[in-house]
């Protein structure tokens, strides 16, 4: 579950308008964020780290936005260890991606288990390990995340988990994109960590 302490933010109206003024005034929002992150507001570091993944400034710099998710990460922000966790597997590090999917697992962050059964999966930066994988995706279908039901389905209707598994993943999968659609409506713009 995505648990962000908003209290522990200092100055929320601050990081809002920051956030607001990503699409037209990046620079000015990066300097607002910057400030921000300063008074230690993970959010602002966050963002940071997404105005340099997309390229807000000009192009993208992958290692600045790491360092600003690996900041957030370490003041305690779940989704900043997924985030690093991306660019890791991204990059090919994939120790290092699984040790930071490991920190969202163990704060039940759907997101970072699903992609963390998807290295479990495929062997990268652990052992392969197909029922581990299950089980991940599994538990993170169990807290309603999209992907993981899309994964599991797939890997399912597929035979990966033997043929008579093959309906359940079709069941599974037609389940995924129905509740796929109906979150992509009644939530058109925003953040739903099943869709992470």
């Amino acid at each position: 579950m995505l648990n962000i302490d908003w209290s522990a933010e200092p100055d929320l109206e601050g990081l809002r308008v920051a956030f607001a003024m990503q699409k037209n005034d990046p620079v000015k929002a990066k300097s607002e964020l910057e400030q921000l992150s300063e008074r230690g507001s993970l959010m602002a570091m966050y963002h940071l780290g997404n105005m340099f993944s997309r390229g807000d400034l000009g192009q993208r710099d992958f290692r600045l936005a790491e360092y600003w998710y690996t900041r957030a990460e370490t003041g305690g922000l779940v989704l900043g260890s997924y985030r690093t966790g991306i660019l890791c597997k991204n990059a090919g590090r994939y120790t290092e991606a699984i040790n930071h999917l490991e920190i969202g697992e163990r704060s039940d962050f759907s997101p970072s288990i699903n992609l963390l059964a998807c290295l479990y999966f495929d062997g990268r930066g652990v052992e392969r390990d197909i029922y581990k994988a299950r089980t991940l995706w599994q538990r993170a279908i169990a807290m309603g995340h999209i992907y993981a039901k899309r994964n599991y389905s797939r890997k399912l209707i597929t035979g990966k988990y033997g043929a008579s598994n093959i309906i359940d993943g079709i069941k599974l999968y037609i389940s995924m994109s129905k509740e796929s659609w109906r979150l992509y409506t009644e939530n058109s713009g925003n953040i739903d960590e099943r869709l992470l």
